[in-house]
């Protein structure tokens, strides 16, 4: 498994996480108070800080403990690692450009700052989610650039 590959499982992973950190939060309050009255912003920059400080200390502990067991310290990439990553991004991207679309769209209806927020939050999860998932498929089921 290459150092890029093993950086996708936890991207992958912390990305899922957070999602799901995030939605727990929001959503395991008091019922009785709505969503947009709750502490959103708090609990936003909390997974965005927490998701970026775990993916580093997980992505260093993971390729300190491969290559302690494996003998593999190799971190250099080659072109097929720099066209997965490229295609993971074209991916990622994407689903960025959609959350922001739909955050504009928010905006011209007049929605309040929660929902933008939340639409621009979504993309950012799906971006991280999918964009990873399609570099780890890439990875595993063989990739052919076009």
């Amino acid at each position: 498994m290459s150092y890029e590959e093993r950086n996708a499982w936890v991207f992958a992973g912390v990305s899922i996480l957070t999602g799901i950190y995030y939605l727990s939060t929001m959503l395991g309050g008091d019922p009785s108070v709505p969503l947009v009255a709750r502490d959103w912003k708090t609990a936003m920059l909390t997974t965005i800080g927490g998701g970026i400080v775990v993916t580093i200390v997980l992505s260093i502990a993971v390729n300190i403990v491969f290559g302690i067991v494996s003998g593999d310290t190799k971190t250099t990439s080659d072109i097929r690692d720099r066209q997965i990553n490229r295609f993971g991004d074209y991916v990622g991207h994407s689903f960025v450009i959609i959350g922001a679309v739909g955050a504009l769209i928010l905006l011209m209806l007049d929605m309040p700052s929660f929902w933008v927020a939340q639409a621009i939050f979504l993309g950012f999860f799906a971006s991280g989610c999918l964009s990873s998932i399609a570099r780890i498929a890439s990875y595993r089921f063989g990739f052919s650039p076009w």
